[in-house]
């Protein structure tokens, strides 16, 4: 079985050790007993009781990055590190966001759907070769990708008392899950000489959050999911930190707008000798949208 490659590894090792070094502090400032300092304790009492939420959140923002594209892995197939997006004519993009999470006390499970499509026009400055195919310098071409993926997971909540209070003055969360990537790339010219190549990878992650009330009305919401590296399976990081407003409350029901920016990135890299070498950046993007709890 093929390893992860120390790059893939590195990507990784940041967040977890963030998340040791932040338990074991929390530990130390008295989660077992009465020591002065930020310990965990009983979830907040509307927390208690089973709970579902619905977000649907549109990103917007610079994009960058490549679609190396070979045939087969063979050489002489695919111009190195090309194209670009950037020479594809793509520089901004959007993603449309779809999540829901349920659960009771400290037991959060998710699930959601990224819809990330970019679409471009351009006239080639350089001659390119994509999966076997060659277009010439000038050459007008219009490109087409999708880089879907799919999460679903298991968070557990840690609620934090600063004030010594007993009660939470925020939540950390953590946990794991898995998401599916949806990747399909089009390039297409005047003529039959089209590119097209598509696959469905899983890859591993780690989910971390946080959840920081400002008062009544307002909080400050952040999400992360990071992929664990396992042999050649494709890297997805996905970070958000957003303002959470409520706009209404009627009974158990809340409604609420939402305001923040987002930072993403995907790669891929396989084992052929040439690779498919796929590294997308999205980011800082514009996060707007609107969350239901019930």
């Amino acid at each position: 079985m093929s390893t992860a490659s120390p790059e893939r590894c590195r990507a990784w090792v940041a967040p977890a050790a963030c998340v040791v070094a932040l338990l074991s502090f929390l530990d130390d400032g008295g989660c077992a007993g009465g020591a002065a300092g930020p310990r965990i304790v009983r979830a907040a009492a509307r927390d208690e009781a089973p709970t579902v939420r619905a977000d649907a959140q549109y990103l917007y923002g610079p994009v960058h990055g490549r679609l190396q594209t070979p045939t087969g892995g063979n050489p002489g197939t695919t111009s190195h590190g090309r194209p670009t997006l950037a020479e594809l004519g793509i520089d901004r993009g959007s993603q449309v966001d779809l999540g829901v999470k349920g659960g009771w006390g400290n037991h959060q499970f998710y699930g959601g759907y990224r819809i990330f499509r970019l679409s471009g026009d351009s006239t080639l400055d350089e001659t390119l070769i994509s999966q076997g195919h060659t277009f010439d310098a000038g050459t007008r071409v219009s490109s087409d990708v999708t880089l879907d993926w799919f999460r679903v997971g298991y968070r557990y909540r840690l609620p934090v008392d600063v004030s010594g209070d007993g009660a939470p003055d925020f939540s950390l969360l953590a946990g794991g899950g898995v998401a599916v990537w949806d990747f399909d790339y089009r390039l297409s010219q005047a003529g039959p000489e089209d590119v097209s190549r598509s696959y469905v990878l899983w890859t591993p992650q780690a989910a971390l959050g946080a959840e920081v009330p400002l008062g009544n009305r307002l909080a400050v919401v952040a999400d992360g999911l990071f992929s664990v590296p396992v042999a050649h399976q494709p890297l997805i990081f996905s970070g958000t930190v957003v303002a959470r407003y409520r706009l209404l409350a009627h009974g158990h029901t809340e409604a609420d707008a939402e305001l923040g920016v987002s930072f993403d990135r995907i790669d891929y890299r396989d084992n052929q000798e040439v690779p498919n070498d796929v590294s997308i950046d999205a980011g800082p993007m514009v996060v707007a949208g609107v969350s239901v709890r019930f």
